[in-house]
């Protein structure tokens, strides 16, 4: 289910229910209201199951997609008699989620556009416009500058072997989409994606944010934090968060507190030249939390500074980025159009 919809779907449940309607009735009601697809197909499944005698968390997860830390938050609430407020706690980790996956979209989209822009025109540059200049250089006669040259060289090697650089580009990207796939190529893309400069630091940052935001929700609904390290698997989206988490879940085990546990992944892990899973703010607040009883609280005010962050580091990489792209671009054809006006310049000296 599209993570829009459940977020939509979480928020109207909370207030129904906030409401003093039963679970079956507010169901009811909305499926009345004319939801989008997947909603609607996932309020007939509760409806059934309910009806059945099933429990709301029951009835969740028994969907393939619905992720495990929702079906066992609702879980604890339920237990707990406080589902409408672990409704609202859900709702605004799906809201945080979706904001920064938009975020980190928006970073990376404007770049990739431009750079096809980029390329589409260098393209018809070197298919239709230089090949048109060939002819007018041949009857100047002459010896024609380097940089002609190059690019006149360069438009005959494209022309002639376009078929081959279409498919070797097609292989690349499908290449890219198998490896994705596979759970080794995927560790290997996302190993390199994190050393990309200014990328990377970004990718880490919304990870730990992630993390973060779905320990803050676990533990306010109640759950131990053995427990909501479990549901945790997976989440992060990187496998050494992953990796990380089962090392803290088993330290926790052993006796260990959770700041002492994160504490091997922070920022003592880069003088090892290591990526820093967790920040020494985020050490700090643990600490806190742990030591005053409220780690719950803590953590999430830990997500929302994350988060924070993020989206002024994404915003000062857009302003940096996008004079950086004009100029690659204005090189490229620029370089190409003076290339191409050379041998006129010259003869214009000679005149």
């Amino acid at each position: 289910m599209p993570e829009p919809e459940l977020l939509e779907f979480t928020r109207q449940l909370r207030v129904l229910l906030q409401a003093g309607l039963p679970l079956l009735a507010g169901l009811d009601l909305m499926a009345q209201g004319n939801p989008p697809h997947h909603t609607r197909q996932l309020v007939r499944h509760l409806r059934r199951q309910i009806m059945a005698g099933r429990s709301l968390h029951a009835a969740l997860g028994a969907l393939a997609h619905m992720p495990r830390s929702y079906t066992h938050t609702i879980a604890a609430g339920e237990a707990s008699g406080s589902l409408p407020q672990v409704l609202q706690r859900l709702a605004d980790e799906l809201e945080s989620r979706l904001t920064l996956a938009r975020q980190l979209r928006a970073a990376l989209t404007y770049p990739l556009v431009v750079l096809l822009m980029a390329l589409a025109v260098v393209s018809v540059m070197l298919v239709w416009v230089i090949p048109a200049f060939e002819g007018m250089f041949s009857s100047l006669g002459g010896q024609l500058p380097t940089a002609t040259r190059w690019v006149l060289a360069l438009s005959h090697g494209v022309t002639a072997h376009w078929p081959g650089l279409v498919s070797g580009l097609a292989l690349v990207v499908l290449a890219w989409l198998a490896s994705w796939r596979h759970p080794q190529g995927r560790r290997l893309l996302l190993e390199a994606w994190w050393r990309v400069p200014g990328w990377g630091p970004l990718h880490r940052l919304g990870c730990l944010a992630r993390w973060t935001r779905t320990l803050a929700t676990l533990s306010a609904a109640g759950l131990p934090l053995t427990d909501a390290l479990t549901h945790l698997q997976g989440l992060a989206g990187h496998p050494r968060f992953d990796a990380a988490t089962h090392h803290i879940r088993r330290a926790l085990v052993q006796g260990q507190s959770l700041t002492r546990a994160l504490a091997r992944f922070g920022p003592q892990r880069v003088q090892r030249r290591e990526p820093e899973l967790f920040s020494g703010m985020m050490l700090q607040m643990t600490h806190i939390g742990e030591e005053s009883g409220s780690l719950d609280v803590l953590l999430e005010r830990a997500a929302q500074q994350l988060e924070h962050d993020l989206a002024r580091r994404v915003a000062a990489l857009s302003r940096l980025v996008e004079p950086a792209l004009m100029v690659v671009l204005g090189g490229l054809v620029g370089g190409l159009v003076i290339a191409l006006y050379l041998p006129l310049f010259q003869l214009g000296q000679i005149l």
